[in-house]
């Protein structure tokens, strides 16, 4: 998983640490150009001007515009999935889980949505799929991911809290609540920035898709 920078530079000489530094740099300049351009457009030249590097220097890391590019990805999701395991799981109340997640989710939303809207553009079925944005050898976080949700699930149902429907038909109706909020929002983005009260609308139509009589906080 994608570590915080004073993490990755412990136990690496200086000449490793300056190495992890420039290829964060690299990730985000990347980031930032893919999200301008969209994939075709961009250019590692450009992606080399905004990181303030040599366009050989990038080549030094990434052989190609794709490697980059699915690193980029990768190191996203990586850091979505530290978010989830850090911030939702150890939370024991299903409620106030499901809360956390519509908050965090949109969070991510908002911090990568130029790279997202790209992704969200070149895949065929125009549907924001997490699952599909990576190669299978990176899936794992995903499938953790949403065994945890099914996890989050089951225990508002044993507890009477979310319908008595099975754990993962109830995860697979929140996943595609967040994922089809998050479509329309990325695509049409007419209603501008997500508010407050849009948030408590998704609070409410997603403990009210599980069963739940919603409880303000």
């Amino acid at each position: 998983m994608k570590e915080a920078p004073e993490d990755l530079n412990d136990g690496l000489s200086r000449k490793e640490r300056e190495r992890s530094r420039h290829r964060q740099d690299i990730l985000a300049a990347g980031e930032k150009i893919f999200a301008q351009k969209g994939y075709f457009n961009a250019t590692i030249e450009e992606i080399a001007r905004e990181a303030e590097f040599s366009v050989g220097t990038i080549y030094n890391f990434f052989s190609n515009k794709e490697t980059l590019y699915q690193e980029i990805i990768r190191s996203i999701i990586e850091t979505c999935y530290e978010d989830f395991q850090r911030e939702i799981v150890p939370e024991p109340d299903p409620v106030l889980a499901v809360r956390l997640l519509n908050r965090l989710r949109i969070r991510q939303f908002e911090r990568h949505q130029g790279l997202i809207h790209v992704v969200l553009e070149n895949m065929p079925s125009g549907r924001f799929n997490p699952e599909l944005m990576l190669s299978p050898e990176y899936q794992q976080y995903y499938e953790s991911y949403f065994e945890n949700l099914c996890a989050i699930c089951a225990r508002g149902r044993d507890q009477g809290i979310f319908s008595n429907e099975e754990p993962l038909l109830l995860a697979l109706t929140l996943e595609g609540l967040l994922n089809t909020f998050a479509a329309y929002w990325l695509k049409k983005r007419a209603g501008g920035a997500i508010t407050p009260e849009h948030i408590a609308i998704l609070d409410r139509v997603t403990l009210r898709a599980l069963g739940c009589e919603v409880r303000h906080p």
